[in-house]
């Protein structure tokens, strides 16, 4: 499949497709089943989006280590202001400002 990310063409490649067909049946087939790799923890969030923050607090705490936070958007509440600026907490995480 083509693709254009931040403004570069990539053409498709049978060569790609073919080892991802080849790799994902692997995976599926012998490593996952076979316990030679396991997928993270999965860590349902409350609050939906709105748990966003929490979430961000967590890493930024240092305590979410192997675990995928998932939200459920349906439990989202709506606010006409944001609960927070998502932007603004990259921005502490990552460059500590």
């Amino acid at each position: 499949m083509e693709r254009v990310l931040f403004g570069k063409y990539f053409p498709a490649n049978p060569l790609d497709k073919e080892f991802a067909e080849k790799f994902y049946k692997l995976l599926s087939e012998f490593l996952l089943p076979a316990d030679v790799l396991k997928p993270n923890r999965v860590v349902r969030m409350s609050g939906g989006l709105n748990g966003v923050k929490d979430g961000f607090t967590r890493m930024m705490e240092h305590k979410i280590s192997a675990e995928k936070l998932v939200y459920t958007i349906s439990e989202t509440r709506t606010s006409h202001r944001p609960l927070c600026s998502c932007s603004s907490l990259f921005m502490r995480f990552y460059f500590n400002k």
